[in-house]
């Protein structure tokens, strides 16, 4: 770009606060929300979890249907990976469900996951209080 159509530019800006006043104000709005999206997804997406060990070796593994969309493993399937000699260390299967959760006022669906017995040996992480079932 050359110097005379910056000249130019700064020019037009100058003689016209209102599109100027306008196209800065969309500029740092733009900025700043794509800054805010960008933190957010970093902290729920992308850095590893609190508390759980060695975050950066676990992987969730599924398969497509047909070319298209993810699928589950059953249990059969999960069992026969388990007793297969494959490079994973360690293989916990889990699955989220509609359950329902009763309280003295009345009742209300919940979701919720229903994992194998060392689902959390495999993430690291102990109970706050008590112990596991």
């Amino acid at each position: 770009m050359r110097f005379h159509d910056v000249r130019l530019a700064l020019r037009f800006l100058r003689r016209r606060p209102l599109f100027s006043g306008v196209a800065i104000l969309s500029l740092a709005i733009g900025a700043g929300a794509t800054t805010a999206v960008y933190s957010v997804a970093n902290a729920l997406l992308w850095r590893a979890q609190p508390g759980i060990a060695g975050a950066d070796r676990i992987v969730d593994v599924g398969r497509t249907t047909g070319g298209r969309g993810f699928d589950t493993f059953s249990y059969p399937e999960l069992e026969a990976m388990r007793a297969a000699s494959t490079p994973l260390g360690a293989i916990a299967g889990w699955t989220w469900r509609p359950l329902s959760y009763s309280t003295s006022t009345g009742g209300e669906r919940v979701l919720g996951l229903l994992a194998w017995h060392n689902y959390f040996d495999i993430l690291g992480v102990r109970p706050y209080l008590g112990r596991f079932i």
